[in-house]
């Protein structure tokens, strides 16, 4: 079995996709839930996830790991690559907070990672941050697509690579 089959069926078989009824964070109603912070909870997930995404990131000068889901992957892939991360906040929760923990030089290329996407939204403010600070931004990395938007990122002339369409895991 190689790599993306034994993600996926860790996937399946960890938790981490749940079936039901939920309303999801862009207010949608849902008949399934991906729990990606669960998913970050398991050592096999992140380690085969990131051996999968790892030829994303090269030429790029940090990863940027959206807080939360996207944070153990970006530094699974941190580690794992030499290339240093920053974590990105697209809401902040408290003023202290900074909208972007890290170092980095203005004119630097980002790569932005997280464990979902459904409609873009969250993935398009951090991308607003990191512009604010003179970052650049042109790819997004996540391990699953719910395909139920994304697509709009092109429209900001944005590449998504994902692990899983969705509908390819439960397939």
């Amino acid at each position: 079995m190689n790599k993306k089959d034994t993600l996926r069926k860790l996937l399946l078989n960890s938790g981490t996709i749940k079936f039901g009824e939920f309303v999801i964070k862009s207010g949608k109603k849902s008949s399934y839930y991906v729990d990606m912070k669960w998913a970050s909870c398991n050592p096999n997930i992140l380690d085969l996830a990131s051996d999968i995404l790892k030829e994303e990131v090269k030429g790029y000068d940090r990863i940027g790991g959206i807080l939360v889901d996207g944070v153990p992957l970006a530094t699974v892939l941190s580690m794992k690559t030499g290339i240093p991360m920053l974590i990105v906040r697209p809401e902040k929760q408290q003023e202290i907070e900074k909208e972007i923990e890290g170092e980095f030089k203005k004119g630097e290329r980002v790569i932005l990672v997280d464990g979902v996407i459904t409609t873009a939204g969250t993935k398009l403010k951090a991308i607003k941050i990191l512009n604010k600070f003179g970052l650049e931004c042109d790819k997004i990395i996540v391990v699953i697509d719910r395909e139920e938007g994304s697509e709009r990122i092109e429209d900001y002339k944005i590449k998504l690579k994902s692990i899983f369409k969705f509908k390819d895991i439960i397939k």
